[in-house]
């Protein structure tokens, strides 16, 4: 099981509106939620450099490439799957198709994703929140489209509650808000962690910091 030694909040919110394009869906998820790109939080003010590599160039190099491998997951065998990266950094992150920021986020987690592609330190485990049996209707489609070039795993759980127990992230209070992303040390351990878009460079300086 994990042990947290270290966390950064980068906001939290629930917006349930269906009206508003700008504000998130809650679909037949109803533990998932997700908060607006840019939302504020207690950030570490070297948290916004400007580090990462260029998001929109990596996504475009990709646009139209075939759909990833995608695989449903439950709980435990998410456990495994983090598990089989020991020994690497390990970014976990949490997104969904029908959240805006998660979407709008989608190309930072691409480029990420390019910059350390067969790297033997870090590891990156995208885990959608979409329903299990949207994958070929939804999931599937919407990877092609964006240009993903990882593996998606598509997490069957009952909610929040059952990932945070069995991933002992207990400490973040995670809810189900999304995006959501949480990096584990080389030994397993979570080091930080950001519950809405991940602010720019932060990621990167974290993995570094790990490595």
């Amino acid at each position: 099981m994990f042990r947290k030694i270290e966390n950064t909040r980068a906001g939290k919110g629930l917006f349930l509106s269906l009206a508003a394009p700008a504000l998130c869906i809650l679909l037949v998820l109803t533990w998932g939620a997700c908060t607006q790109s840019g939302g504020s939080g207690n950030t570490n003010p070297r948290d916004s450099e400007d580090t990462s590599v260029t998001a929109g160039r990596a996504a475009a190099q990709t646009q139209g490439s075939p759909a990833p491998e995608i695989n449903k997951v439950t709980s435990p065998e998410l456990l495994e799957v983090i598990q089989k990266h020991r020994n690497k950094v390990v970014v976990l992150k949490f997104w969904a198709t029908w959240c805006p920021p998660c979407v709008e986020e989608m190309p930072k987690v691409i480029a990420f994703y390019n910059k350390y592609a067969g790297s033997e330190d870090v590891a990156l485990v995208s885990v959608s929140a979409d329903l299990a049996d949207s994958i070929n209707d939804t999931v599937a489609p919407f990877l092609k489209e964006k240009g993903v070039p990882f593996p998606v795993w598509v997490i069957d759980a009952a909610g929040p509650e059952e990932i945070v127990a069995r991933l002992g992230l207990d400490e973040t209070r995670w809810e189900g808000t999304l995006p959501a992303a949480f990096v584990f040390d080389k030994q397993g351990r979570l080091s930080k962690f950001w519950i809405g878009p991940v602010p720019e460079g932060a990621l990167e300086e974290a993995v570094k910091g790990l490595l």
